[in-house]
């Protein structure tokens, strides 16, 4: 599911902003943009996201503004060595004399770097997870009403299919008997022209099994099953994506051996339509949590 979410804090030099973004995603995925100095809060970060969020990729910003009064200035005296060195072997090659001004030598790109100091204290850190607590709020809000247009969407298409669905019942009882019929033409087919005799009760009862084989009344009933307990979920509070997408295999498993056992035309084409609304069903469940 998608939403976003965003929160502020500031308290005197301190000051940092939260972005908190979702997607679409099968499992959850959480991943982290921090400023240095935080890294090493991440799990903590990651752990109040996992307690709101069961499904979906998220992306978590943090935005840190300057702080003065805490930045160091930090000189690189490994790379003044260095550019000393290479000033001292240039005068010795070329005949050159003069003296190394310092400013120069700080001017030069590298030696001189203002870095923000890399702690975090209790205090940052709780204003933090507040900060970011406030920006998931809003996310789950905003994933909430996506949730709820997206069940309204799902009831629209559970109609669909229990319609398409009790059409095929409807037609279901010519399964059998077509079943019947073609069995005995084939076997009449291969009878023809040859001196062989069967038996027309075991082949009465082999037909009457074939055709029992291809009844889809079970099939047609656990569908119904699983639609209804679709609903019910629907109207738990609670992350219901798996519990749903369980549920949608089953389904499609249900018409898979529909569409099997039939032979029929006309029925065949209620099946692939049936097919295809379930699949449009598995599709959106895979967007809610």
């Amino acid at each position: 599911m998608t939403g976003f979410g965003r929160a502020e804090h500031q308290s005197g030099a301190d000051s940092w902003s939260v972005e908190v973004r979702s997607v679409n995603n099968r499992y959850l995925n959480v991943k982290m943009r921090l400023p240095p100095r935080f890294l090493r809060h991440e799990a903590a970060m990651e752990d109040e996201v996992r307690r709101v969020v069961s499904r979906g990729t998220v992306d978590v910003f943090v935005r840190a503004r300057s702080r003065g009064q805490r930045d160091q200035l930090v000189i690189n005296e490994r790379l003044v060595t260095e550019y000393v060195d290479a000033v001292h072997k240039l005068q010795k090659k070329a005949g050159l004399t003069g003296e190394l001004d310092l400013g120069a030598v700080l001017s030069l790109p590298g030696v001189v770097s203002l870095e923000e100091a890399d702690d975090v204290d209790d205090r940052e850190l709780k204003s933090l997870l507040v900060c970011l607590k406030r920006a998931l709020k809003q996310l789950v809000e905003a994933r909430q009403r996506e949730g709820q247009r997206l069940a309204a969407e799902l009831g629209r298409l559970l109609e669909q299919i229990d319609r398409i669905a009790a059409t095929i019942e409807r037609q279901a009882p010519r399964i059998p008997a077509h079943s019947r019929k073609r069995l005995r033409q084939r076997i009449d087919k291969l009878l023809e022209g040859t001196q062989l005799n069967l038996d027309r009760t075991t082949l009465e009862r082999e037909v009457a099994l074939a055709a029992d084989r291809a009844d889809i009344t079970e099939e047609l009933a656990r569908l119904k099953s699983h639609g209804e307990g679709f609903r019910a979920l629907l109207e738990k509070r609670g992350p219901v994506g798996r519990s749903l997408d369980f549920l949608v295999q089953e389904m499609a498993r249900e018409a898979n051996t529909i569409g099997s056992k039939n032979q029929d035309l006309t029925i065949s084409r209620h099946v692939v339509e049936l097919k295809s609304q379930v699949e449009r069903l598995r599709e959106q469940v895979q967007n809610l949590e």
